[in-house]
């Protein structure tokens, strides 16, 4: 469930997209990767995998004694009064049920045939952002697990990884998420302790819609703050000897990205894609990109007070970059 087994992940088989429109059971899928060698040794770290859940929706049913999509119907969406949530078929005709597209060169066409057998327990859910609001409230609010119990699904065990979920800081809180992603759809369902506050995305439309950045957004205003557009920035000075221990060189998606005072404003840039451009400080220590909308760097310091890394915020996703060491 933290994703630390070392179990291939389904859709970066070689035979995925020829597999994806066919009927499977789950018992097939687990033979595909029963005899193929571990990714890494287990508990060395985390990376995400589908056939991990594939195997526990089939455990489910091996210790219960239900189909999958019977337990979760008795265990779960019954008593949580989730009427428009269930387990997926293909060929069931379902009022209000929403078809998942794909941009292409030639426009928005309908997305790629997917068997929901395939995607089994690690994906053959559909919802309503209302029901799954009703399975946030149960869960965060004690309906489903005891206390010990929450605690040890929500706390990381490798990475930010803990048990199918997410938990990280943003927002000015921790997050506790997960999103999701197959042909046609994505989705995001995110909590926030601090202030009680859940925000909850769906979508038909695989890859265009910014997700991480409607989330950003979203979730400042779960938790209580304001959304600043980019046309309402305002630039402030920073003492130069501010400017001065920003300088170096980080880390930025395995490439190096230097920060550099020039005259009394702050400059960033480096090698591959990372052209030189000025920076404007929105704060002592968050900058913005004139003419790149939703990106900003913001300067990370450690408890010693001295600078440690920066995080690039790019359209909603925070990319931690360290000082980089030769």
């Amino acid at each position: 469930m933290t994703h630390s087994s070392g179990i291939p992940d389904l859709t970066r088989f070689a035979n995925f997209r020829e597999i994806q429109p066919v009927s499977t059971t789950a018992a097939t899928s687990i033979a595909s990767f029963r005899d193929k060698p571990l990714e890494f040794t287990p508990g060395e770290r985390a990376s995400y995998s589908s056939f991990g859940y594939i195997l526990l929706g089939h455990l489910i049913e091996q210790i219960s004694g239900q189909t999958y999509d019977r337990f979760l119907q008795e265990a779960i969406f019954t008593p949580l009064g989730m009427k428009d949530s269930g387990y997926d078929r293909n060929a069931t005709v379902m009022s209000r049920r929403a078809s998942g597209y794909t941009m292409t060169k030639a426009g928005v066409e309908k997305a790629e045939y997917v068997h929901m057998s395939l995607p089994y327990a690690a994906g053959g859910l559909y919802s309503t952002t209302q029901d799954l609001l009703r399975w946030q409230r149960a869960l965060y609010g004690g309906k489903l697990l005891s206390p010990p119990s929450l605690k040890r699904m929500t706390t990381p065990y490798k990475d930010d990884q803990a048990f199918g979920l997410e938990v990280i800081k943003g927002a000015g809180e921790q997050e506790i998420t997960h999103n999701g992603h197959i042909q046609g759809f994505r989705s995001f369902v995110g909590h926030y302790p601090g202030s009680g506050g859940n925000v909850i995305i769906l979508g038909n439309l695989d890859g265009r819609a910014n997700i991480p950045l409607m989330l950003d957004r979203m979730a400042k205003v779960a938790a209580g703050g304001a959304v600043v557009l980019h046309s309402e920035l305002k630039e402030i000075p920073v003492a130069v000897s501010t400017l001065k221990q920003y300088e170096g060189t980080y880390r930025l998606m395995g490439e190096k990205f230097t920060l550099e005072v020039r005259g009394n404003k702050l400059w960033a840039g480096g090698s591959g894609r990372w052209p030189w451009q000025q920076l404007k400080a929105q704060s002592n220590s968050v900058f913005f990109y004139e003419h790149l909308k939703d990106v900003s760097v913001e300067v990370i310091r450690d408890d010693a007070g001295r600078v440690s890394s920066i995080v690039m915020h790019n359209l909603g996703t925070p990319i931690p970059a360290p000082r980089w060491v030769d």
